[in-house]
């Protein structure tokens, strides 16, 4: 069944969408994967290209199917070279000539290098789904990064900021080019199993979840080695899922106390998520956080790092957990923290954590935001 959206009756026409990213996988992957498929469903939209790398992309995303959908799956490798090859694809989009170029991700966005004196730049829409200047890098990086994102600035209509972190930290770039539109994820998804959580019946033992990249934007080797210092009497283990796409930070090797999944697809990253105890999200630098709406829809209780957009996701002690990003000792006391919960407290804050994730991050709030944008565009 398709849905007329708000959009389309203001416009009174279909449109064709085309999303252009890089390597996509984890929440770029998640964040497409929803997003297509929802505007797949409405009226108002005739067809939808999706533009992605064939490495390092998430392969469901890949696989992704309607009768609206082409998947173009070009050859890239991040590289100088690979620069070139973004910048060729200019050509392909123009050929395709679409009503919206949606891009997400700062390579990918570094195509509008290409548009910068073109009409097609009216049409343009961008995602850096987290600033590269928010990593933690040298002043002199940032400040670099901070000019090419002014100067590409132009070579698009708006840009989409994914939390009020990033907005506040972009604020160098014209105002009215921007939008905050905070991520989301569907309430239900036929595609996810029912599943009752169960707490852990062994209490000497912690259930620690990750799901992400290993790479050191995600923090992941702050937590293996919080992991693998806690004593016996606060015991844990962890599971891992996901993998490096660039630039691995640690070793992938099980131990007694540790084990690596790699990637799973969504109904077993939820199985996984409705099984923990908890998901830590140890990130250094974020965005926003999209897997901590993930746990926060299967009821499992969330342990986030205070960096970027997390604090506005998860509320400290009421519907989770906050330390002090790249703190082992703030890690170490607020998963001792969790361990003290007793199974009532426990399902009270979990239940909490949901009941915000269902008011206050709507998926159909985040869909009538974006196709109103893209209408504002076409008419403009």
């Amino acid at each position: 069944m398709y849905l007329l959206s708000l959009a389309a009756l203001i416009r009174g026409f279909v449109m064709i969408i085309l999303h252009f990213t890089e390597y996509a996988s984890g929440g770029i992957a998640t964040y497409l994967k929803d997003l297509i498929s929802a505007q797949s469903r409405l009226t108002d939209v005739e067809k939808i290209y999706l533009l992605v790398s064939n490495f390092n992309s998430d392969n469901d995303l890949l696989k992704l199917s309607s009768n609206k959908l082409v998947v173009i799956k070009y050859k890239y490798r991040r590289s100088v070279k690979g620069i070139f090859k973004i910048w060729s694809l200019s050509k392909l989009i123009r050929k395709l000539n679409p009503d919206i170029i949606h891009i997400h991700s700062s390579f990918a966005g570094m195509i509008r290098m290409k548009f910068l004196f073109s009409s097609f730049k009216k049409r343009i829409i961008y995602c850096a789904h987290g600033w590269s200047f928010n990593q933690d890098i040298s002043l002199v990086r940032k400040n670099i990064y901070k000019i090419m994102e002014f100067f590409l600035s132009f070579g698009c209509e708006k840009i989409i900021n994914i939390s009020n972190y990033e907005e506040i930290n972009s604020s160098f770039i014209e105002n009215n080019k921007m939008i905050t539109i905070y991520n989301s994820l569907p309430l239900c998804d036929d595609a996810l199993p029912h599943i009752t959580h169960k707490f852990n019946k062994n209490s000497e033992v912690l259930k620690i979840l990750f799901v992400g990249r290993l790479d050191k934007q995600k923090g992941i080797d702050l937590l293996v080695r919080s992991v693998n210092s806690m004593d016996e009497s606060n015991s844990c283990e962890l599971t891992i899922v996901g993998d490096a796409v660039v630039n691995p930070i640690i070793e992938k090797k099980n131990t007694d106390n540790i084990k690596f999944l790699g990637w799973l697809d969504k109904t077993k990253v939820y199985q996984a998520m409705s099984e923990a105890d908890v998901l830590v999200i140890p990130s250094r630098w974020e965005g926003f956080g999209l897997v901590a709406l993930e746990a926060m829809r299967a009821h499992c209780l969330v342990l986030a790092s205070d960096a970027g957009a997390l604090p506005e996701i998860v509320l400290n002690e009421d519907t989770g957990f906050v330390f002090h990003s790249g703190s082992l000792d703030s890690l170490e006391y607020e998963l001792k923290q969790v361990k003290s919960l007793s199974p009532l407290q426990k399902e009270i804050m979990e239940d909490k954590a949901y009941r915000r994730f269902e008011y206050c991050f709507s998926y159909n709030k985040m869909l009538d935001q974006i196709m109103k944008l893209y209408n504002l565009v076409l008419n403009t």
